[in-house]
Order: structure tokens, then sequence, then C-alpha cells
């Protein structure tokens, strides 16, 4: 009787161990960690290094040879578009253009005579002296014939006759010079002659209208808003600031302007990187603590430096730029570091690299379960790519996947 108590003493306990061996697995927290996954916006970006300048940098030219009357904007000075630069001595210009002015008259003055040759004085007393000599002809026929008949009647001689006979010659030798000397006159004053003197003229007016456009360029003004710094001299290390009175060529720097209205980044991308990247393509460009928005600008076609590794070529990137006064803080020489997105996927499912498995089949598996009460269960996924965000897969939908 008593081995029988004790045998179901034991069982009870036994059973009621059981229960509490399991109830205290079910309480006890599970060891396997779980991530939340959504899809999400998938973005490749390309990141580079460059350095902030101005878009446009406009070299001003001496107009024209002359002598610096005044200097009217210092290096480091700001202007504004049409605000004047400097203003040029015209003593040497004035000469030539008195010159030029005198020559177009002459040859204007000389163009309308051949304009209206055939009524000037040149045809006119052409005409004269042919009239002249058709006149004396015709008085020495008249005193020819009347002597023939004098002559037939025995009352003058025949010497006489002889004579008029040699004078009506020479009078109608004389009619026919006349008449080419009128033909010669007219033609002075058509076809080629008066094509030259046409010719001459235009010349002559556009040598006086572009010194003229040059002396109107004595003030020089600026062609953009910027800054005015000094011009860079070729083969002169030195950059000497301009003068008053100093000498300067036409088509000389003399000064230059840095336009602040617009500023870009200029970088360079690897040899690699150039399929991923394209004129157009947004930027986010990151310059003195400033996060500037921009396009990508031209993409240069040939390498700026060669290494062992590639080539890199310089890329522009257009910035949109702040207000005022964040502007001010941006000064050109800056360092900026460029971001370009290259690609950008969205609905994209990305989970941690080491929640990825392999099955026995070889294939690549996770465990999931859409919400932390479900059962998980092991499912096949297909990988897309990989990222810094993680491994993109396909297969999933938004859930917990499980860490080992």
């Amino acid at each position: 009787m008593t081995n029988w108590r004790n045998g179901l003493l034991l069982l009870v306990l036994s059973v009621g161990f059981g229960a509490w061996y399991q109830g205290a697995r079910s309480v006890q927290p599970e060891t396997a960690r779980w991530v939340r996954i959504e899809p999400q916006t998938l973005e490749q970006r390309l990141g580079l290094v460059g350095r902030l300048q101005a878009a446009r940098q406009v070299t001003v030219n001496a107009p024209f040879e002359g002598r610096v009357a005044a200097v009217l904007a210092q290096p480091g000075q700001q202007v504004g578009a049409g605000d004047p630069l400097l203003t040029l001595d015209t003593e040497q210009l004035d000469i030539e253009l008195r010159m030029a002015q005198a020559a177009w008259l002459k040859a204007r003055r000389y163009a309308d005579a051949l304009e209206h040759w055939t009524t000037g004085p040149e045809v006119a007393r052409a005409k004269r002296n042919l009239s002249s000599a058709r006149n004396a002809l015709s008085t020495s026929q008249l005193d020819l014939e009347e002597n023939r008949r004098l002559f037939e009647r025995g009352i003058v001689a025949g010497m006489e006759v002889r004579s008029l006979i040699q004078l009506v010659d020479m009078h109608a030798q004389a009619v026919l010079e006349a008449e080419q000397a009128l033909e010669q006159t007219l033609a002075q004053g058509q076809g080629d002659a008066l094509q030259i003197a046409r010719m001459e003229l235009l010349n002559a007016e556009a040598q006086y209208h572009a010194l003229l456009a040059l002396h109107g360029q004595r003030t020089v003004n600026a062609p953009l808003s910027g800054v005015v710094v000094p011009a860079k001299t070729a083969g002169v290390n030195q950059v000497v600031p301009l003068q008053a009175g100093q000498h300067v060529a036409r088509g000389v720097p003399v000064l230059e302007l840095i336009g602040l209205d617009r500023l870009q980044v200029l970088a360079t991308v690897e040899e690699q990187d150039l399929p991923n990247v394209q004129q157009g393509q947004p930027v986010r460009v990151t310059v003195a603590g400033q996060h500037l928005e921009g396009r990508l600008g031209p993409i240069a076609q040939q390498p700026r430096t060669l290494d062992g590794a590639g080539a890199w070529y310089e890329v522009v990137a257009e910035l949109e730029l702040p207000a005022e006064p964040a502007r001010s803080s941006l000064r050109l020489g800056m360092s900026a570091q460029v971001d370009i997105r290259i690609s950008s996927k969205a609905q994209a499912l990305v989970i941690p690299p080491e929640a990825l498995q392999r099955s026995s089949a070889g294939e690549h598996v996770v465990w999931f379960r859409e919400d932390p009460g479900q059962a998980p269960s092991e499912v096949t996924v297909s990988v897309d790519g990989i990222g810094p965000q993680g491994v993109e897969v396909s297969g999933l939908g938004a859930g917990y996947v499980r860490l080992p």
C-alpha cells in the first residue's frame, strides 16, 4: 500500500515538473534577433571632391592702343554690369579718326562725281570740243563747195581748192578725235572705274565708323556683375595692378571680372565611373556646411590627369545658389563634396547581409514572419543587388527577418 502511494506521488511530481518546465521555456526570451523590413527607396550615389569656382570669368581687353587716363575700379571691388572700370586717353585715336574722316569725304566726293559723270564738267568739255570740231568741219566743207563752183567758172585758182580739201580733211580728223575723246571721257565714269570708286567709298566709310566706335569705348565698362581682379600677363609671374598713365596695346588684357551670380564646382571623375555620370544628372553639393542642389554640366572629353590605374576627367556641377545672407559665406576655391544620384528604385526591400542564408539546395533563404506573433518560416529569395544599405532581395514583403 505504501509503495503504491509512493509511486502515485512520484507520477504527480513528474507531471508537475514537466508542466513547469514547459511553462518556463515559454516565458524565457528568444535568443534570435528579428529586424523589421519594409519597402523603401533605394538609391545608388557617387561621391566626388571638387572646388568652388565662378561659372563666368571674363577678361577685359583694351579696345584700342593708348594710355590709361584713369582707373575707376580697384582689384577686389565688386561692380555691377555696365559700371565704368577705366578710361583711356584718345589723343592718338583722335588723329586717326580725323584722317579717316578726311579720306571718307574725299572718296565720297569722287564717287559722287562718277555717279553724275555724264552731266559733269569733263563730259561737258568733251562735248563742246566735239561740237566745235563739227562746226569747223561743216564750215570748211561749205567753203570747199563754193570754191569748186568758182573754180569751174574760172574765178579762183585750183590751188585754193586743193588747200580747202586739205582743210576739210584736217577738220574731219579733228571730229574723229573729238568723238573718241568724248567716248573715253564717258567711259571714265562707268564700269570698273565707278565700281572701284563705290568700293573705296564703302571702305573709307567703314574705317571711319570703326574708329568712331572705338572712340566711344574710351570708357571701358563691366560686361557683367562681379569682382574685379588684376589681369594676368602671359610669361609674367607677378601680377601688376593697372595704373593711370600706363600704356596698353589693343587687345591686351587689362582687368578680369569674376561673376558671382552663378557658381559651380569643378571636380574629377575616375574613368571607371564615367558610365554612371551624364550631363543633367541631379547632384547634391556640400560646401562650407551648406547643402546645395544642382545638376551636372559638361563632362570633359580628354583626361586632365593620367595615372597607372586610369584617367581622371573634369566634370562641372552647376549650383542653385541660396539667397542672401547664406550666399555671402561662400568663397571661391572652397572645397566641396559632390554627391551624384546614379540610380533610384522605389519599393525596394533591403535586408542585412547576415540575414541571408543558404539552403541545402544552394538557394538563398531567410527566416521571415509578417508580425512578431507569427511563427517564422523559411522563404526563398532572389538577390537583386548589394549596396551600402544592405542586400536588395525580391520575394518578400514587409515584415521581420531573423538574424543569427
